[in-house]
């Protein structure tokens, strides 16, 4: 396999408003502005190629792309490229940190389009950049528990409460499972692609400068334990998952989740077997659904599966619930697998079926927000369907 891996920093001037816990005013809901940031937004891309058509993995840190702005990054880095890569072989992930810039369009003020413009942008020179700099591979991969994560939707007195800065454990569905795949490439370099699941809120509402929160930490302590190496972040089924700790004003917490998973990427790492790569391909689809609330709103559910050897790896967009997650996971058996959610669009939450009768944050409608931009977009069921598709994609090699 060649491989190829660019990353650039987009990390806005400060002052820029941020995504995720507007203030509430009698105007409407108005978003934080950034005082400056605790560390850098990077956008990383790794391409691979086994010769029959290169596959683009891109990790951002930011909430979320919305499906029209993803789709259209894609087209945009095949243009770049001479046609060198095809928009549907490209995959688009977010970090989910909490303490980006504003781009998801959910709130009353203007998010800067510029500023989105030119990141779209950024985002496809840098799978160019990518494709420039291929070099032979080879391929090794790891699982292993990093239990640092819980469900943070709890019944208490029989409704559903989203647990915030509680530091003590549920006992709610969860996934600890951390992936690892290492490519150590012939010029030397070392590339981890890590996914681990769990809602990069490790800093709350009290925060008020950019972050990358404990994935863009974690990746900063592997390039100090392993000098000359780059990493990609990608995260699981969290729509319903968070750290163990939560929720913090300081970046305590997210130094504190951060070392940990570094600590169990480092015993992956030595864990880790080769894997055969003559077999790489990457399968996509679109699952087209009505809207939850807004007759006539269609949504496009862009799913899609890469295989690698006996590895299977799923790609969902929006905030699917971890239930989700798992059940991929067995139907993928005996093959190894893992998911990433918050990859090419956004159609809000994905709970479960179940999740729909018990109710509370996530499964609760949200009035009031873009039909096309909302947080519950998708009707009771259309989760278990798009997941059921998932595994047919899956399945087909």
């Amino acid at each position: 396999m060649k491989i190829g891996y660019a990353q650039r920093d987009i990390t806005p001037s400060p002052g820029t408003v941020m995504c995720a816990f507007p203030k509430k005013t009698p105007a409407g809901k108005v978003p934080r502005e950034d005082m400056g940031c605790r560390d850098s937004l990077n956008i990383r891309a790794l391409i691979m190629d086994e010769g029959d058509s290169p596959v683009a993995i891109v990790s951002c840190d930011l909430i979320l792309w919305q499906t029209c702005d993803a789709l259209e990054i894609r087209e945009m880095a095949q243009q770049l490229s001479g046609n060198r890569i095809a928009p549907d072989q490209i995959q688009i992930a977010c970090t989910h940190t909490h303490a980006s810039f504003e781009n998801t369009y959910l709130f009353s003020d203007t998010p800067d389009m510029a500023l989105i413009a030119a990141t779209k942008l950024a985002v496809a020179q840098i799978i160019c950049e990518a494709l420039d700099q291929m070099d032979d591979a080879e391929v090794y991969f790891s699982q292993i528990d990093a239990p640092y994560n819980h469900n943070r939707r709890v019944i208490e007195n029989g409704s559903v409460i989203l647990v915030g800065d509680r530091d003590d454990r549920t006992d709610g569905q969860t996934d600890p499972t951390l992936s690892l795949i290492r490519f150590d490439r012939k010029n030397g370099q070392t590339v981890f692609w890590i996914n681990w699941t769990g809602h990069p809120l490790t800093l709350g509402p009290g925060n008020s400068r950019f972050s990358s929160d404990y994935p863009g930490r974690l990746i900063d302590m592997l390039a100090d334990r392993f000098p000359g190496s780059s990493s990609l972040f990608t995260n699981g089924c969290a729509g319903n998952i968070h750290p163990f700790k939560s929720m913090k004003p300081d970046d305590v917490a997210t130094m504190q989740v951060a070392a940990l998973l570094a600590e169990k990427v480092v015993e992956a790492n030595t864990q880790a077997s080769k894997l055969e790569t003559n077999k790489l391909h990457l399968d996509y689809d679109e699952v087209r659904l009505s809207h939850r609330d807004s007759e006539g709103v269609k949504i496009t559910v862009p799913i899609a599966c890469l295989t690698i050897s006996n590895l299977k790896i799923g790609f969902l967009p929006g905030e699917p619930f971890v239930e989700f997650q798992l059940s991929y996971r067995d139907q993928m058996l005996p093959n190894l697998s893992f998911v990433n959610g918050y990859s090419n669009g956004w159609h809000g939450y994905m709970p479960t079926a179940k999740a729909y009768v018990e109710g509370g944050y996530g499964a609760d409608f949200f009035p009031g927000e873009k039909p096309e931009y909302g947080r519950t977009q998708i009707k009771p069921g259309d989760g278990e369907r798009i997941v059921d598709e998932l595994i047919k994609l899956s399945k087909k090699r």
